[in-house]
């Protein structure tokens, strides 16, 4: 008997509920969706090995590495923050299979015994779509050589064709401009997708999932929802930031779009204060930087390219973010009413 954790997180929270409600559950609108997919996997283990029957499931996720060494998969249901139905890794294994923070992960879990909380991964079946022990001989991002002749990028909208791949690009907004109709013509372009969006409404972040282009199937869409706190924010930055690297080694021409830089520099500033530390100001400036450093063009495997998204004229803070970083990228476009692109000298 084999329970595939996918299966559930596929369907809608509307379709999981009446499942749940047809095995016995009582309350199970009550539910998060990720704590009822915990309880419902943990409930058909449990009555197949009750009933002597052998019972394995699967399941994958993106690999975040926290300080104490261990791990764990965040889920997509829960936008890759911390969920009831993560899985946990060992230290153990991410050693042996030299896994990094953005690898996805698939593999053999169990249900949690008595003392614990999550599912634990047994057995690591592939990492980033191949064999693990392929896998754990790859070069890091960071260590690989730089290819200093840059390559063309293909398919992108006109009055984008001075850009090339590997570059930093700063896309700046209205103040109160959605970006979805210019990241829905970006997107149509590129081929792998990393999107990190920050600071948005719930809805905002069902519509771009829905618009999501079908052939842009390597990358991922890491949301946080207005009201989430700073860290989370950065969190989930963070892990956008290791998936496009993952993406990278593995030769593929990544697209970082970060949206946006306002709530970068914001968050890391008010985390900052928050630790009573000093010079949240100028930290949070360079976080933004940082995130810029990571675009370049590698030698033997593939590139990661730098969309920054970034709001004009809103506080005085967030305007001197966007003065500081319009000098440091290599092209400056600004997205006009109707959703086009125009470059600005």
């Amino acid at each position: 008997m084999s329970i595939h954790l996918s299966d559930y997180r596929r369907q809608s929270f509307e379709e999981l509920v009446t499942q749940a409600y047809d095995d016995g559950f009582d309350n199970a609108g009550q539910f998060t969706p990720a704590e009822l997919i915990f309880e419902m996997v943990c409930a058909r283990a449990n009555e197949k090995a009750n009933s002597g029957k052998r019972v394995e499931i699967t399941a994958d996720g993106l690999l975040e590495i926290l300080s104490d060494g261990f791990g764990f998969l965040r889920s997509p249901v829960s936008h890759f923050a911390a969920g009831a139905d993560d899985i946990y890794v060992s230290p153990a294994q991410i050693r042996r299979f030299n896994l990094r923070t953005g690898d996805w992960v698939q593999g053999t879990i169990r249900a949690p015994r008595d003392n614990e909380r999550y599912f634990a991964l047994l057995r690591i079946e592939e990492v980033n779509g191949r064999s693990p022990e392929v896998e754990k001989k790859r070069l890091s991002f960071l260590s690989q050589s730089l290819e200093l002749k840059p390559k063309e990028c293909v398919d992108v909208p006109e009055v984008l064709t001075d850009v090339r791949l590997g570059q930093r690009i700063l896309v700046q907004l209205q103040p109160k401009q959605h970006p979805a109709p210019a990241l829905f013509s970006l997107l149509k372009s590129c081929g792998s997708v990393v999107m990190a969006l920050l600071n948005y409404a719930t809805e905002d972040a069902a519509v771009l999932q829905r618009a999501w282009p079908e052939g842009v199937t390597q990358g991922r869409m890491l949301f946080s929802a207005k009201g989430s706190t700073s860290e989370d924010h950065l969190q989930r930055l963070e892990l956008a930031i290791a998936r496009s690297q993952r993406l990278a080694e593995q030769c593929q021409d990544v697209h970082l779009v970060i949206v946006n830089a306002n709530i970068t520099a914001t968050a890391t500033r008010f985390v900052t204060e928050q630790q009573g530390k000093h010079g949240g100001q100028s930290l949070g400036v360079e976080k933004v930087l940082s995130v810029l450093s990571k675009a370049r063009n590698l030698k033997t495997t593939g590139s990661l390219t730098v969309w920054m998204c970034a709001h004009q004229q809103r506080t005085d803070y967030e305007q001197s973010v966007l003065q500081q970083v319009q000098f440091e990228v290599e092209h400056r476009v600004q997205v006009t009413d109707d959703g086009s692109f125009k470059t600005v000298d």
